[in-house]
C-alpha cells in the first residue's frame, strides 16, 4: 500500500520532471488561469486532474494540440499530455515540436 508521503512524493517527482522538460510552469499555469489561482488548488496538481481534460495550457509556449496530432499512440481526450510525454522520456521527438 502506497502511504500519503508515498503520494506526494510521486506528485513532486512528477512535478519536477514536467518542469525540468520544460512542458509545466506553476507560475505562469496560475497567472494563465486566473480562477485555479482564485481557488487555491496546487497548480500542478490541478492540471494533472482536470487541466488536460479542459484542454487548458500546463505552460507559454507549450502546444499540446500538436503533440496530440503528432504523437504515436497519444490519444486526447483520453490520455494525460504531460504524462505521455514524461512516459516517453525527455528524448521524444514530438516534445520539440510542441514548444511554439
Amino acid at each position: 500500500m502506497q502511504g500519503v508521503l508515498g503520494i506526494e512524493w510521486e506528485h513532486r517527482h512528477l512535478q519536477a520532471l514536467a518542469e525540468l522538460a520544460g512542458v509545466f510552469d506553476p507560475e505562469w499555469y496560475l497567472t494563465a488561469h486566473k480562477d485555479v489561482a482564485m481557488s487555491g488548488i496546487d497548480p500542478f496538481a490541478h492540471y494533472m486532474n482536470h487541466g488536460w481534460r479542459e484542454r487548458r495550457k500546463p505552460a507559454n509556449g507549450i502546444d499540446i494540440e500538436t503533440y496530440a496530432a503528432l504523437a504515436p499512440g497519444f490519444r486526447p481526450g483520453h490520455d494525460n499530455p504531460i504524462a505521455h510525454l514524461l512516459r516517453n522520456g525527455f528524448e521524444d521527438p514530438h516534445l520539440k515540436a510542441v514548444r511554439t
